[in-house]
């Protein structure tokens, strides 16, 4: 099932915000819970949303690809 051009784009900006946030320091501090969306592809919803994890040292950047049930 491909993606749509514009669910895949909207997919990259949020994970180029991320990146642009762990590398100015500041990604504990950005909101991303309120930059989570969905989108419909085949059928079904999916939640696209990120969060931040470890401490300012040893960020990490979780992707979460949810389902959401029929």
């Amino acid at each position: 099932m491909p993606l749509a051009t514009a669910t895949r784009n909207a997919i990259l900006a949020q994970l180029n915000a991320a990146f642009d946030a762990l590398e100015a320091g500041t990604l504990f501090e950005q909101d991303f819970l309120h930059q989570s969306f969905e989108f419909t592809a085949g059928g079904r919803t999916y939640i696209v949303s990120l969060t931040p994890q470890g401490d300012a040292n040893y960020a990490s950047i979780i992707v979460l690809l949810k389902r959401r049930p029929l």
